[in-house]
């Protein structure tokens, strides 16, 4: 397209030359158009990825709004667990790039736009967690208003809002300021107790876990009384609480009858808890 070839053949009248010098300089216009037109493609592509403008094509990912101490504490341990993450922000961030596992999106948390790129209707569960609870109580409602079956785990700072946050959608909603305020108070009292909730709640590579077990049809547990489960437990894991239909029964009787839908809360040693079949 480009080339003139050894100049063996060549065109000896004018209009073969005109022609000639024509196709040369049309072949040379065109290679030059589709090489520009690729680099604009590439660089865009890593312009976009770089500064959060790139639509997200994951699935079965999580979705963390909001970029703060809080989410930025929530966003390194689903990394640990080796989650996909979207990080939703209306600034940009860099230090995002070191964590493994995350894709941002420069946007509003609040528009149903930037939700829909950062592909909500895949994501397994959704974190909003911005500083301002009127925040998220709006970008709650959104997101409920564009997925209504998805999970919804809400930040809420002020008890007041509990309740409009419950009916914006969220599905779970966590308060760091009452928890943390609680945790101080306990610190000064009972200082071992805080260690242990710590050190329960760190995701850290050796120690203690909470965990949640939901029972099924087909689940060991299902029909057994506490006391059964507890036998079958041992040192490698305590049962802390029964979640049924009739609520939270902490520390229950060994004569409770657990049942299909029910949920157990444990604290388990991660090392021995492989060996378990609940």
């Amino acid at each position: 397209m480009t080339t003139v070839g050894y100049g063996d053949i060549s065109p000896k009248l004018i209009m073969g030359k005109l022609v000639a010098m024509t196709t040369m300089l049309a072949g040379i216009s065109v290679l030059g158009y589709l090489m520009s037109r690729t680099m604009d493609m590439v660089v865009d592509a890593n312009l976009k990825g770089v500064f959060g403008l790139k639509k997200a094509k994951t699935k079965k990912h999580v979705i963390v709004c909001g970029w703060n101490k809080v989410s930025e504490t929530a966003v390194r341990q689903l990394s640990e667990e080796h989650e996909n993450i979207i990080v939703i922000d209306s600034e940009l961030h860099p230090e995002l790039k070191q964590i493994p596992g995350v894709h941002f999106i420069v946007g509003d948390p609040k528009s149903p736009e930037t939700l829909t790129k950062a592909n909500l209707d895949e994501t397994k569960f959704v974190i909003v967690a911005m500083e301002d609870d009127s925040d998220v109580l709006l970008s709650t409602h959104i997101i409920r208003e564009l997925n209504p079956t998805v999970e919804i785990v809400a930040r809420i700072d002020q008890h007041r809002h509990v309740k409009i946050a419950q009916k914006a959608g969220a599905t779970h909603i966590v308060s760091p300021a009452s928890i943390g305020g609680n945790l101080l108070v306990e610190a000064a009292i009972n200082p071992s107790v805080v260690k242990w909730v710590m050190e329960a709640t760190a995701y850290e590579q050796e120690g203690i876990e909470l965990m949640e077990y939901d029972v099924t049809a087909s689940s060991w547990s299902n029909g057994k009384t506490v006391g059964k489960l507890r036998d079958k437990l041992g040192h490698k894991a305590i049962l802390l609480s029964v979640n049924s239909d009739k609520g939270h029964d902490t520390l229950p009787e060994d004569t409770y009858k657990i049942k299909t839908g029910d949920s157990l809360i444990l604290v388990i040693n991660p090392a021995k808890y492989k060996t378990i079949d609940l």
